[in-house]
């Protein structure tokens, strides 16, 4: 697994801490189903990937922030008045390659 922009290999170390952090952000597995119509709708609306609107519509039925290094993906969030999570503490390396994109609710 490699960051975005660097050529050397992650540690396995590093990896299973990377999917760790993860695997602690998530509150609630939500089934695709429950949002197809909706995330449908909002990916012709915003001119985006059927992919990226599931994280954006998440965001916006429980009222959570959105983070992102996906530029276009942080501006249709905008775009949707949805919160956006600027001040993460952490670098997105070496979580890059993992398509940092979560939903953090509260």
């Amino acid at each position: 697994m490699k960051t975005m922009g660097e050529s050397s290999q992650l540690s396995r170390e590093d990896c299973e801490s990377g999917i760790e952090t993860c695997l602690n952000l998530v509150d609630d597995l939500i089934p695709m189903s429950e949002l197809s119509q909706e995330v449908f709708a909002a990916a012709i609306a915003n001119n985006m990937t059927a992919y990226d609107m599931y994280y954006a519509v998440t965001t916006s039925r429980y009222n959570g922030r959105i983070l992102t290094i996906d530029k276009k993906l942080k501006e249709s969030a905008i775009k949707m008045m949805l919160r956006i999570l600027d001040d993460w503490p952490l670098s997105p390396a070496p979580y890059c390659s993992l398509r940092c994109c979560s939903i953090l609710l509260g």
